[in-house]
């Protein structure tokens, strides 16, 4: 008898200890525990991309649309789905993610619809084509990162904004956009593009229309501006300087004459990201030798 008492009692403290074990073990606030379950994360966008990185993801990269190239360890190690408009949600969910950012007039909202019918997170931001803008963006991403103070970023982008040096004679700027010769489109108003070249010192040379526009030899031969801005992918389409000497009326401008062309790093022009302020401070830099 004391034989069995002495067995039943070791069984009852064996189960009160274990009990009291796993009660400390739980989750606090009844919270799943994730410190293994990394967070699987896809930026469809430029400046998210940046904004992410800049402030630390917070969990693991596994998807990149075509435009996010910086930093360079993303070009380099993170999965290229291409062109947004092009990426199939088989796609984005063969990757399995846990969430997916994307500007919101470059996700279509079906598409939204069924990853979120699928168990995943979508948060989509309107791009932000001011400074105003891009501050605004950088605020909404920032609590989906790894730090909650963003303010340096912004501090950054005002830095930049202000060694901007201001010209007597604002020289006036065509944006060209290319992807080979049977593609190519010019910048008119309210465009980020025209933003960018008002922020560096610039005139946009178009004003006739608003958004972007096929290129043709009469608006050319009409703006006649006093440099031609475009992305170096851009112009590599092209052929180089010598594929630009070959569009239909460009002989007939001052351009052609002065050889006055800026090429500048597509990622940095029209990221409207952290790097913002760069870009536009670069650009205004260019701009000094057509400025006089």
């Amino acid at each position: 008898m004391k034989k069995t008492a002495l067995i039943g009692s070791l069984l009852l403290f064996a189960l009160i200890f274990t009990a009291c074990k796993n009660e400390n073990n739980l989750p606090k606030n009844g919270q799943e525990q994730t410190e293994n379950n990394e967070q699987r994360i896809i930026s469809l966008n430029a400046a998210v991309t940046e904004i992410i990185a800049e402030l630390g993801v917070n969990g693991k990269l596994v998807g990149r649309d075509a435009t996010s190239v910086y930093p360079e360890w993303v070009k380099d190690s993170v999965q290229d789905f291409g062109p947004v408009w092009t990426v199939g949600v088989e796609t984005l969910l063969a990757a399995k993610p846990d969430i997916v950012f994307a500007e919101a007039s470059e996700l279509d909202p079906e598409k939204v619809k069924t990853l979120e019918k699928a168990g995943v997170k979508v948060h989509v931001f309107e791009r932000g084509n001011t400074v105003e803008g891009v501050k605004k963006m950088i605020g909404e991403v920032a609590p989906y990162t790894q730090k909650s103070d963003y303010q340096y970023l912004n501090d950054r982008i005002d830095a930049g904004l202000a060694k901007v040096e201001q010209f007597k004679k604002k020289p006036r700027v065509l944006f060209i956009y290319a992807r080979g010769t049977t593609m190519m489109q010019v910048a008119g108003k309210n465009t980020p593009m025209a933003e960018v070249i008002s922020l560096a010192g610039g005139e946009n040379a178009i004003d006739e229309f608003e958004g972007m526009k096929a290129l043709s030899p009469e608006a050319l031969i009409k703006s006649n501006p006093d440099v031609i801005l475009i992305f170096d992918s851009s112009l590599r389409s092209l052929g180089g300087i010598e594929g630009l000497a070959d569009i239909q009326g460009i002989k007939e401008t001052k351009v052609f004459k002065n050889q006055a062309y800026i090429a500048m790093d597509g990622s940095l022009l029209n990221g409207f990201g952290p790097r913002f302020g760069d870009a536009v401070y670069q650009l205004n830099q260019n701009l000094k030798a057509y400025a006089e």
